[in-house]
């Protein structure tokens, strides 16, 4: 695969060419079917954040209520 790294801006009218510059080759690995387990942890952790969130609200709402209760001790 060839590609040319000084194609130009593509919203100028094109001007006279240039002198041609020497070809460079580029090389591109691709590949595929490798799982990226960062994206999966991620998801996870902002799963996460609702359930944890909801059960310390819960916790704390408990935490008062027992002792706004009134139970002699």
């Amino acid at each position: 695969m060839l590609v040319e790294p000084d194609a130009g801006l593509f919203s100028k009218a094109p001007s006279p060419a240039p002198a041609p510059l020497p070809m460079q080759r580029v090389t591109i690995s691709v590949r595929h079917g490798v799982p990226v387990w960062s994206n999966y942890l991620i998801a996870m952790a902002l799963l996460l954040v609702v359930p944890v969130f909801g059960i310390a609200r819960r916790s704390l709402f408990e935490k008062s209520r027992w002792e706004k209760g009134g139970v002699a001790e």
